[in-house]
């Protein structure tokens, strides 16, 4: 069986620019599949996809297992299976801005699979171990959230992957590698211009797929569109009734502890060991797919339990954590990918792949004495008194709690037309800063296509900034804007819209006669300056 890997795995991790997409081409010798002269890539995916939409997901493993699917395409036997996972910031899941903070994947190529477990009769835990080193996984931090640490449900698990070595990239490099894992002529049939069929599995990836899905955070990548994917399993736990243990229902902690594997926590009480590092993102991607080979196997593994969980879930004596820990072994024993770096610290943003400058964020040197967050230390009014003493605990520009602050009035327009909730943030930093240059971008793209009416240009008006005698003094900065000219010129035209409109009353009522009517759409009580040659000409 051949190895293989995105990045060549033989090689020190080197680090890259910033925002450059991942080589992956360079490690793909070992990747094949039998040539098609009679049709397409797209048409061979296309066919499989629809083939295997009567067909479950424990079918799917079962068929690499030695339990082949009748005729089956012989495209199947390219199948690449992809576990897929993703950590947030827990204090924004009930919040529309969704915050990612890690990515993991896990590969499993199906001929692997078929190799060591297709023609046996029984699995020994050798085989069971051979099968999980086959494996590929990775551990991704997003270098912009990677200071977003969730401290309540499993602390210190994003540092603590058990499968990959972490790599910190950045959000354009995670959606790059997420990407060229799943939908690219660089992964699995590379040298022959061809896509591999993928089926993803997961904990919940129908909500995984709904955060990708939305634009936060610059996300927006629809799992579902990908050419390549031809099934889904979005619970693994839903695999248990399948597997002939109708009486299972639970969610993945359950159906792990059913196999005796060491969990250690539960959400009901978080502060618990956890040994196997649960919501970690890359441990999660392996805990999904174990026991879904696991269940996959259970006749060759557990053959006298059928309809039950095994009493005994050790295999020839060995119990199931220890082989799992020995895969963990193997695994961190590879050397790391090539892309972003193995250590960066959120305090200094400096970055060193164990280099004499390397450190943890919590031994940052310039942790305590760093100017603290001017967003948090200048928050006004006593509703934001909590933050002001956050303060010092962060850096201005990886202020989190800014989302939360008690921010001052803007137009409710912005809000409306601004439907990246990023941007909300942005200008939220911006009244805080005093920027005037951020309002006015985040203002006239809020204006784009002519979006400003009557309530729009109301709603601005409104705003005290807006007044000379504004005590924050952004009238002032505002002033000293060069852009300001391309924004009155804006809010200009969306006023001579309006006053367009009013004077147009304005002289229809003239014509009739109705002086009040008229006065009202911009004609002077004067009968000589009714409406005002000036203003008559200007709304024509």
């Amino acid at each position: 069986m051949d190895s293989w890997s995105i990045e060549p795995l033989n090689t020190v991790a080197t680090k890259k620019p910033r925002d450059t997409v991942p080589n992956m081409t360079t490690s793909m010798a070992g990747l094949s599949v039998t040539q098609s002269t009679t049709a397409t890539n797209e048409q061979q995916l296309s066919d499989l996809k629809n083939f295997l939409c009567g067909i479950d997901g424990l079918q799917l493993v079962r068929h690499f297992c030695g339990w082949r699917i009748p005729k089956a395409p012989e495209f199947l036997d390219e199948i690449l299976v992809a576990s897929l996972d993703y950590e947030r910031w827990d204090r924004q899941k009930s919040s529309k801005i969704h915050a990612i903070t890690e990515r993991g994947i896990t590969l499993l190529r199906g001929k692997d699979l078929a190799a060591l477990a297709g023609d046996v009769d029984s699995i020994s835990d050798a085989d069971l171990g051979r099968i999980l080193d086959a494996s590929v996984t990775y551990h991704m931090r997003v270098r912009e959230t990677c200071h977003m640490r969730n401290e309540s449900l499993a602390p210190d698990a994003e540092k603590n992957s058990l499968f990959a070595t972490t790599r910190f990239v950045t959000l354009k490099e995670c959606k790059a590698i997420l990407t060229k894992c799943l939908d690219s002529n660089e992964l699995g049939v590379a040298f022959q211009g061809k896509k591999a069929p993928v089926a993803l599995i997961g904990q919940s990836l129908h909500e995984d797929k709904k955060v990708l899905l939305s634009d936060n955070y610059g996300w927006k990548v629809d799992l579902d569109r990908f050419e390549s994917v031809v099934c889904t399993t979005n619970k693994v736990t839903d695999l248990g009734p399948l597997a002939g243990l109708p009486t299972f229902k639970g969610d993945i902690g359950d159906l792990l502890n059913s196999f005796s594997i060491d969990l250690g926590m539960g959400p009901s009480d978080p502060k618990k060991p956890n040994p196997n590092w649960l919501h970690n993102a890359a441990n999660d991607t392996m805990f999904a797919l174990i026991p879904a080979l696991l269940l996959a196997l259970y006749p060759k593994i557990y053959p006298s339990n059928a309809g039950g969980f095994p009493l005994d879930s050790s295999i020839s004596g060995k119990s199931l954590n220890k082989t799992i820990k020995d895969c963990s072994d193997k695994k961190l024993a590879v050397a790391s990918p090539q892309w972003g770096a193995e250590r960066l610290c959120f305090y200094c943003d400096s970055e060193d792949d164990l280099g004499p400058s390397d450190h943890d964020p919590e031994e940052c040197p310039v942790r305590t004495t760093a100017p603290p967050c001017k967003l948090c230390s200048t928050a006004p009014g006593k509703a934001n008194q909590k933050y002001r003493g956050a303060g010092k605990s962060h850096r201005t520009h990886r202020c989190t709690f800014v989302n939360s602050h008690k921010v001052p009035a803007y137009p409710k327009f912005l809000q409306r037309n601004l439907t990246n909730p990023q941007d909300l943030v942005q200008l939220s930093r911006a009244f805080y800063e005093r920027d005037p240059t951020v309002v006015d971008e985040l203002y006239l793209k809020a204006v784009a296509q002519g979006r400003m009416g009557d309530r729009e240009v109301e709603e601005w008006a409104k705003l005290s900034w807006m007044d000379e005698t504004d005590e924050e003094g952004f009238y002032e900065s505002y002033m000293e804007n060069p852009n300001k000219d391309e924004h009155h010129r804006v809010l200009e035209q969306a006023q001579l819209q309006k006053n367009k409109r009013k004077m147009l009353k304005g002289i229809d009522a003239l014509h009739t006669g109705n002086l009040k009517a008229a006065v009202a759409g911009g004609a002077s009580k004067s009968t000589a300056e009714d409406v005002g040659e000036e203003q008559i000409d200007r709304a024509h």
